[in-house]
């Protein structure tokens, strides 16, 4: 009751600190510089994630090909998002993030050198294995950028360069290739890697506690995260809830795909603002919540928030069932998805505030990386399970369920 009584109090007497949230980060020199390398480095990850699964479909017409693409992409933050947890406690974050960078870059620019489609794979693997190290290094440093009022307006700033990428990083992806091929847009993603790198060396942190631990101790280090976790029961009951969430979302993604198809006949272009309007829905929340959120409950934020995907996740198949004219139930659609954005949204700067702000500094890496590795199994459950089930009883079944 203290913590709620002091947030109130800490909100009354700040309420102009409240409304130039936005322009107070903007001006703040560590939270520009970390929103514009994520921007620039997302915006090239998205770009080459277009451009390489458009050239391994071109080059071998063969959808398992692309499959194991994606896995490429997927596998890391399974495989390797633990140990690297461990890494980034024991090494500046900064140093972290810059030096990723700058190998994430050789690493793409190798790609072009070669048209093995083995050697293709292992970079890929590679590179997003340094993604592993570089998002936990972000995601751990920025409690040692501002201070703890600003967790949660900055990390509402950050998601909103994601986003931006997301939605831009796709077209300039097939602009790019359709102009200058695959190889130019690989240059493209390199180039933002290395300017990701300069941008990064003006971050400022203050307070950063490392893990300081013998190698020797490495297998007790990497389950870290765990004991965290076991002693924490509101990060505990988070994490599951966040890989659970992987799971849900996943599944809608995947379903959108199908009902684009039938019965919304909507096409590819329609599957688009699907994804655009859940896009600029989450766009427009991390907005919102980075000039509101000083001095919210991020767990009364989590809630809210699940709240809205479960209404939103229950209205968009039952008016598909209900409205016999498919325009007007997939426009319906495309504003409930822009309201599941702000839903999403909610949940995750909650998730990622109250995990930076219950975590030890000098263990919030290995927090991380039990957060990204179950999160990657989600993903993979999903698309697992998503697809024998909405081929077994429906699509809209398995998205009210």
């Amino acid at each position: 009751m203290s913590d709620l009584a002091d947030s109130a109090n800490n909100s009354r007497d700040s309420p102009a600190k409240d409304q130039k949230s936005i322009s107070h980060l903007v001006k703040n020199r560590n939270c520009l510089a970390l929103w514009s390398s994520s921007m620039l480095s997302a915006i090239g990850s998205n770009i080459s994630y277009i451009a390489l699964s458009y050239y391994i479909y071109e080059k071998t017409g063969s959808p398992v090909s692309v499959g194991v693409l994606m896995i490429m992409f997927t596998a890391p933050s399974v495989l390797f998002g633990i140990p690297a947890g461990d890494l980034v406690d024991r090494w500046p974050k900064k140093k972290v993030m810059i030096v990723t960078d700058i190998f994430r870059a050789v690493l793409i620019f190798s790609i072009t050198l070669t048209a093995h489609l083995e050697a293709i794979f292992a970079l890929v693997l590679a590179c997003y294995m340094l993604n592993q190290l570089h998002y936990n290094g972000r995601d751990g440093l920025v409690p040692s950028l501002v201070s703890e009022d600003d967790l949660a307006p900055c990390n509402s700033f950050l998601q909103s360069s994601l986003q931006v990428a997301g939605f831009a990083g796709p077209a300039l992806g097939g602009i790019i290739v359709a102009l200058g091929g695959v190889t130019y847009a690989l240059y493209v993603d390199a180039a933002t890697f290395l300017c990701s790198a300069l941008i990064t060396v003006l971050l400022r942190p203050k307070g950063e506690k490392l893990n300081k631990s013998p190698l020797s101790e490495w297998k007790t280090q990497v389950m870290g995260g765990f004991h965290v976790l076991k002693q924490d029961f509101v990060l505990r009951a988070l994490i599951v809830l966040m890989a659970l969430g992987m799971v849900s979302v996943g599944m809608i993604r995947m379903l959108l795909v199908i009902l684009s198809e039938t019965p919304l006949s909507v096409g590819s272009g329609g599957l688009g603002t699907l994804f655009s309007s859940l896009a600029l829905g989450s766009f427009v929340g991390s907005l919102i919540l980075g000039k509101y959120s000083r001095g919210i409950n991020m767990v009364k934020l989590i809630v809210a928030g699940y709240f809205v995907l479960a209404l939103t996740f229950l209205v968009i198949p039952a008016e598909i069932m209900v409205i016999s004219e498919m325009s007007t139930a997939f426009w319906i659609a495309v504003v409930v998805l822009f309201i599941t954005g702000l839903g999403n949204m909610a949940v995750l700067v909650g998730a990622l505030t109250t995990i930076q702000k219950r975590t030890p500094r000098e263990r919030i890496g290995r927090v991380f990386g039990v957060a990204y590795a179950l999160n990657g199994v989600g993903s993979i459950i999903s698309l697992v399970v998503g697809g024998w089930a909405a081929e077994t009883v429906g699509a809209e079944p398995v998205f009210l369920g």
